[in-house]
């Protein structure tokens, strides 16, 4: 894997104080030391992996933040899913950024923050503490509210075509996916708005991937 291709971001440690003043503006809660479990799912699948797990084991999901820092950049809180376990141990149980640790993930427990289905993709803005003032890091992430909120429109209509997020259920365990019983055929206005959406994201990820480099040369340079 091309590391340039991901930010090279790390778990900060839990004692940084711009993470514990990061984590106050969000909740009064208490930021956590979550383990991860031997047996990491899929990356940028949470919900349905803690969703799959407790299927399986019991136990039930704990919703709130993952935090990540790209050093001298920014600190970054990513909505996240949990896994606590029957006998009551918060684990991550999703796999990460490769740069980040392979122990542990900094999360805060958010209970405002619990969706109601996970049969739609949730699409939540990222958390941001800027501790730079470049201002490719700031159009990087203007681009990266905007995906999302363009990814918002896209399943919604996935959502009222029938679409269940079977992918994203079918990840984990690796087989084919049946989709949802009640699925209809899209219309061609819908197939228009598909294609117009998907290509709006793909020129943003495009756009990105160009920043990530330099911006990590950036975070590199300001941490030596």
């Amino acid at each position: 894997m091309n590391n340039s291709s991901f930010p090279n971001y790390t778990t900060p440690s839990i004692h940084n104080p711009e993470l514990i003043s990061f984590a106050k503006s969000i909740n009064s809660g208490d930021l956590i030391t979550t383990p991860h479990s031997i047996d990491l799912l899929p990356i940028g699948n949470c919900y349905w992996n803690v969703e799959w797990l407790v299927q399986n084991q019991g136990g039930g999901v704990v919703y709130g933040w993952i935090f990540s820092e790209w050093k001298g950049l920014m600190l970054e809180a990513m909505h996240h899913a949990v896994w606590i376990s029957p006998n009551n141990q918060l684990i991550d149980i999703t796999q990460n950024y490769p740069s980040m640790s392979e122990t542990h993930s900094i999360f805060l427990p958010d209970p405002s923050s619990s969706l109601l289905t996970l049969d739609v993709q949730p699409n939540i803005l990222n958390k941001v503490k800027l501790l730079s003032n470049s201002q490719e890091l700031i159009d990087f992430n203007n681009l990266q509210d905007k995906k999302i909120e363009i990814l918002r429109e896209l399943n919604q209509i996935f959502y009222d075509l029938g679409h269940r997020c079977e992918a994203q259920r079918s990840k984990i365990t690796g087989k084919p996916f049946d989709f949802s019983p009640n699925m209809s055929k899209a219309t061609n206005d819908q197939l228009d708005k598909i294609k117009k959406l998907t290509t709006e994201i793909n020129q943003i990820e495009l756009v990105c991937g160009q920043y990530i480099p330099r911006l990590n040369k950036l975070s590199h340079d300001s941490d030596h």
